[in-house]
């Protein structure tokens, strides 16, 4: 099964979100959504594991994530 949305407090990407939009409005709900770029090193930071990638990863969340609700 391919990764196609958010579950409650899951992070998506901005164009996944759009996507997702067509297919059903309520689909990511309760995600929060960042911009493709630094979704993508979100998504490598958090991959890495080291700690200061983890931390790094946070600023962007905090920084970039956006919540739908």
């Amino acid at each position: 099964m391919k990764n196609t949305g958010a579950i409650c407090g899951g992070v998506i990407s901005e164009s996944q979100h759009r996507k997702n939009m067509k297919i059903d409005i309520w689909l990511d709900t309760m995600a929060y959504v960042m911009p493709d770029e630094q979704f993508k090193e979100y998504q490598d930071a958090l991959k890495d594991g080291r700690k200061f990638m983890l931390e790094y990863a946070d600023k962007l969340f905090k920084k970039y994530a956006r919540s739908q609700i």
